[in-house]
């Protein structure tokens, strides 16, 4: 049988050096290594075109990730961008949640390009590295287990490479001056609540849901130590924002917004009848507003973390911030049984 192997290898130029290449060492562990190391990077020459510039092109997305996984991995890489001196540009894949008409990149429905590099350009480069989804500068943390050390990291990188569209930019300035309105000059304590759809079912590895009433009691206790007078809420539950209503009255400010209806646990990102423009900015709003508030209250969650980075991006730093932690779910649904779940809803 061996002597079989021998000929045939020797009949086939391809397969002898696949097959005495396999057998070196060095090149096993470079194989093993480039798979477990965010350092290393393969660039192609695809053309003669953006000579002179290492061109890391970073593709994110998939049909699950909402607006600010997509935003924080985004960052992720734009931090490998940064580190190795490459010039990055962005393109989320066209079946995330927030894409609208069928755009060939959604990320530039709400952002600037990260670089000069014309898109149509791309795979006529002469040299450029594809993002691989364990590029990291620095070891991965796992899921919900953010950090201080990153929030500090990523507020350099989005305030060096993030900009909201223009006409973003113009209307979520007008949408935040006109909530605060009176309340402008005012101390404004922002609450997230999040995890409309893990009441009914638990993720496994996401955070374990925590109560309303526990966001009332502690927003409440933090009105009353911090002296605010106004509280903005930020929310993906109808219920929820009916709840706070009732408790706080009159001291509650929120926006008319594409949220989950009382009664339903289908996250709004997978209803079809909702518009993903809107939904990917009201988002988006949602983050700027809290980052501009005095002080936060918050779950563990992606638009919670994120918002701490936009917030620091702008040097500025939260008067008090309490996150609410009741650990991580050990047993629960796959996020892909999750999508199949939200989408049959």
């Amino acid at each position: 049988m061996l002597c079989k192997i021998k000929e045939t290898l020797k009949k086939n130029a391809t397969l002898y050096i696949a097959y005495k290449t396999l057998k070196d060492k060095n090149y096993k562990s470079y194989c093993m290594d480039y798979y477990t190391n965010g350092k290393i990077f393969r660039f192609e020459h695809l053309g003669d075109e953006n000579e002179g510039k290492n061109i890391y092109f970073i593709g994110e997305g998939s049909s699950i990730q909402g607006m600010f996984s997509l935003i924080l991995w985004t960052l992720r890489r734009l931090e490998v961008a940064d580190k190795f001196h490459f010039t990055p540009v962005v393109s989320w894949t066209k079946d995330v949640p927030v894409n609208y008409n069928d755009n060939s990149n959604p990320f530039l429905i709400y952002f600037q390009q990260t670089s000069d590099i014309a898109e149509d350009t791309i795979n006529r480069s002469a040299d450029i590295a594809f993002s691989k989804k364990w590029d990291r500068v620095y070891k991965r943390k796992k899921g919900y287990d953010f950090s201080q050390d990153e929030i500090c990291r990523l507020a350099r990188i989005y305030k060096r490479y993030i900009k909201l569209q223009p006409a973003i930019q113009e209307k979520m300035d007008s949408d935040i001056k006109q909530l605060f309105g009176g309340a402008s000059r005012k101390k404004v304590l922002g609450v997230h609540v999040r995890g409309v759809e893990w009441r009914k079912k638990q993720v496994f590895g996401h955070p374990i849901p925590v109560s309303v009433q526990d966001y009332l009691e502690t927003a409440q206790k933090l009105l009353n130590e911090l002296g605010y007078d106004k509280i903005f809420l930020a929310t993906d539950s109808e219920e929820t924002v009916e709840l706070f209503k009732k408790y706080f009255g009159d001291k509650l400010i929120e926006y008319r917004a594409v949220r989950t209806p009382v009664g339903s646990s289908q996250l709004s990102i997978f209803n079809d009848k909702n518009n993903p423009f809107q939904m990917g900015y009201e988002v988006l709003r949602d983050a700027y507003t809290l980052a501009s508030c005095n002080s936060m209250l918050c779950g563990l969650s992606n638009v919670s973390y994120v918002t701490r980075i936009i917030k620091q991006s702008t040097e500025s730093n939260y008067e008090k911030i309490v996150i609410l932690d009741k650990g991580k779910v050990e047993e629960g649904l796959s996020l892909t049984e999750v999508e199949d779940w939200q989408r049959k809803y």
